[in-house]
């Protein structure tokens, strides 16, 4: 990349997807960026259905460009909110570093597309805290749970094909059923305005601990579930609104409503699949856009379009902005590689990166998200690095692979003696995994096949690559090692 502090040019295009309104900037953020010595090109127009004339750029310090080809032509930093599509693909340099929402776990030809481009890519949505909480993801969560409703709510209508029922009922009739399936920031915020609306709401989560806390945070006509089949087939048969809120940061969305539970709805039902973004997690669901928004399966209205938040551009622009700025600050500051290891939340966020010397990818592997690091081995000690991957497993709560690389007749043993020289700690299992060569290693993380158990943490070969996987998938692979 480039060094940190150094000037960069910093690129905000025109989103192109269908009816996306948002931009992933704005004039106070370019006036900052500008002060800071970098420099702004904005695309003609882009600010524009958020709010923003191309003149209040202009005024912050910015560059105001005709075309989107531009912008990606000038600036070494892209940032973007939604993921760039195939007519920008052709536009993607290996010098670029992107910054935005990728959800690579429901899109493996953008994946491939930025790995064979050699993209540096941060996902906005996987950007994760110590605590578990997804900073970037947060604040569109909260619009995207609280517009869910309000979209329901109007579907259910009969001049919009719905069953023609009124979410609060009135005195004499009782009110809708509302069913949200998930009680993260999605179904809370879900919750908040359907019980505001008089519903009567049902959030069913495994998390038992999250239930109790929802029960005591939201009043009204609430019931809470532990979900599993049973009780989520239960609440979806008899909704007249089901509010799809599943999230597997960083993967796909676990299919937890299945077609038989749709086909029990009533006809005129509404679902709202807003993990659609991550696959969906209502078997039914496919994607939709804003221009054609819903489809009917199984006598039930699907609505399953992935940047919902598009349409109230004001307020989701803004709310994003104040989030996404730290990190974007911390990253033309620093450069993106100072910026990752001096906060892990970041690395989390890493897609797809090229260091000067190698490739760090993240792809989602047999519905587990997998991320594979090539950091600059000659740029660390191994003492430095074990000290690195100690932090990693740390903070990660990992188990730690290593992966001898045998090409070359190199043993996995003399790699042990490196780690256990350097300090790694004696309670960090060390296990080999059958992989021969840099580019057999590529092979195995791309190909399901190799890998069926990908891990939490791989070092590989010569302590260049670490991967980073679900929790379960690790615990599964060493009790199969183990066993």
């Amino acid at each position: 990349m480039w060094p940190g502090g150094s000037e960069l040019i910093v690129g905000v295009p025109r989103e192109v997807k269908d009816n996306e309104y948002r931009v992933a900037m704005t004039p106070a953020g370019a006036h900052a960026l500008v002060e800071a010595g970098h420099a702004v090109v904005v695309e003609a127009g882009a600010g524009v259905p958020s709010g923003f004339a191309d003149d209040r750029f202009a005024d912050a310090g910015a560059s105001i460009v005709r075309t989107h080809e531009a912008v990606f032509a000038d600036a070494e930093l892209i940032v973007k909110v939604k993921e760039p599509l195939p007519e920008e693909y052709d536009l993607l340099r290996p010098d670029h570093l992107l910054f935005t929402y990728l959800h690579l776990a429901a899109d493996e030809r953008l994946t491939r597309c930025l790995v064979e481009r050699g993209v540096t890519a941060i996902a906005y949505e996987t950007v994760q805290l110590a605590d578990g909480s997804l900073p970037l993801l947060v604040p569109m969560s909260e619009v995207a749970g609280r517009m869910s409703v309000q979209i329901a709510a109007r579907f259910l209508e009969r001049e919009a094909g719905g069953s023609g029922k009124l979410l609060s009922g009135v005195p004499g009739v009782p009110p809708a059923e509302v069913a949200i399936v998930g009680g993260g920031v999605v179904g809370a915020n879900a919750a908040r305005i359907s019980l505001g609306m008089g519903a009567h709401t049902v959030v069913l989560d495994r998390n038992l601990e999250r239930l109790r806390q929802l029960d005591l945070l939201l009043h009204g006509n609430l019931t809470t579930l532990a979900a599993n089949p049973l009780h989520t087939g239960a609440a979806v048969e008899q909704a007249d609104v089901v509010i799809g809120a599943v999230l597997v940061p960083g993967a796909k969305a676990p299919r937890v409503v299945t077609r038989e539970m749709v086909r029990r709805m009533r006809p005129g039902s509404v679902i709202v699949d807003v993990a659609i973004d991550q696959g969906g997690c209502v078997e039914t669901s496919r994607p939709t856009t804003h221009r054609v928004p819903t489809f009917i399966e199984e006598n039930v209205i699907h609505y399953c379009v992935p940047n919902m938040t598009a349409v109230v551009a004001r307020t989701a622009t803004h709310a994003f902005n104040n989030a996404a700025w730290p990190y974007i600050q911390a990253v033309t500051r620093k450069g993106v590689e100072q910026a990752i290891i001096d906060d892990l939340s970041l690395a989390h966020g890493v897609g797809v990166v090229r260091p000067r010397d190698g490739l760090v990818c993240r792809l989602e592997l047999a519905e587990v998200g997998h991320q594979l690091w090539r950091h600059e081995d000659v740029a660390l000690s191994d003492g430095e690095l074990v000290a690195l991957l100690v932090r990693l497993a740390d903070v990660l709560g990992a188990a730690v692979w290593v992966v001898a690389d045998l090409h070359d007749g190199q043993d996995f043993c003399g790699h042990h003696r490196r780690l256990a020289e350097a300090g790694w700690p004696e309670d960090q299992h060390v296990w080999p995994l059958p992989v021969v060569g840099a580019d057999a290693v590529a092979t195995a993380v791309l190909d399901p096949a190799v890998v069926k158990h990908p891990v939490k943490l791989v070092v590989v070969d010569e302590l260049p690559y670490l991967g980073l996987v679900g929790e379960a998938a690790a615990q599964e692979a060493q009790r199969e090692h183990l066993e």
